[in-house]
């Protein structure tokens, strides 16, 4: 039907079909599934021409689907940086949040598209706040998670919490230690992440990046102060831990044998 041909021109940018269906009297906001609308569908795969002539034809820039999930949401998590610029320019609210109760900068960052992040920055979004669903995780921690060194670094820029620590008393220096992440490594410490933060069961960054075995991140947390002696709540150190889960190239880093990376024109190269 005439509903169903809009939703899919919308979704697919086609925005000569999106205005002669509503040209000759086609509705612009039908439901779909999860009572989705072409606005919705448009904003998911970052068509903003597409976008701008559904909301001059009437569509509200409000419009939410069954998870509350607006358009600029759709935009965000998609990290469409120009369709999240036009759905501001045209007044999105920034506040709503969806079930997940994730702002829109949660699922930019998530997204790893560093333009998103910055449109939204720009425009206001709060860089302190947190993930409610659980972990009270920022955003740096999650972007540290998302592996992505360009938004670790703008987030940064922007005033993020070097220091701030999810429920699990986790830094982003931890986080970035837990997934043997060397250039977020570099630069978190760069920034003066705290080396000695501990988490809940008394765990520095070189503790944990020990017990996982990534060799590369255990010798260049040596090699920028972590104190290899360091205990955690039950008295083990970094060895230890290394040690009881058999990781042998962290043990080997601790022990100062040759790191397992190299720098290459400023960049971390994993041997």
């Amino acid at each position: 039907d005439d509903e169903t041909v809009l939703a899919t021109a919308a979704a697919n940018g086609d925005t000569e079909k999106v205005r002669w269906q509503l040209e000759n009297g086609t509705q612009h906001s039908p439901r779909g599934f999860f009572d989705s609308t072409p606005l919705l569908r448009a904003a998911e795969h970052g068509h903003r021409d597409t976008i701008h002539l559904l909301l001059k034809n009437g569509a509200s820039i409000s419009e939410q689907d069954s998870y509350q999930r607006t358009a600029l949401h759709w935009a965000s998590v998609g990290g469409h940086a120009e369709a999240a610029e036009e759905l501001l320019s045209q007044g999105a609210d920034m506040s709503p949040l969806n079930k997940k109760e994730q702002t829109y900068l949660h699922l930019a960052v998530q997204s790893t598209s560093v333009e998103t992040v910055r449109v939204l920055l720009e425009q206001g979004a709060m860089i302190s706040a947190r993930d409610l669903e659980g972990s009270s995780a920022t955003f740096l921690h999650l972007a540290v998670q998302s592996t992505s060194v360009e938004t670790v670094r703008v987030l940064l820029e922007q005033g993020a919490m070097i220091s701030a620590r999810d429920l699990e008393g986790s830094s982003a220096l931890h986080l970035a230690a837990d997934g043997g992440h060397l250039e977020i490594i570099d630069l978190l410490i760069d920034k003066d992440a705290k080396l000695d933060t501990v988490d809940q069961l008394g765990r520095t960054p070189l503790h944990r990046s020990a017990w996982l075995g990534h060799g590369a991140a255990t010798k260049l947390l040596v090699d920028r102060g972590a104190v290899v002696e360091a205990v955690d709540n039950d008295g083990h150190t970094a060895r230890d831990l290394a040690e009881e889960m058999d990781q042998g190239p962290a043990i080997k880093a601790l022990d100062g044998e040759e790191p397992g990376f190299y720098i290459f024109e400023g960049r971390l190269i994993v041997l």
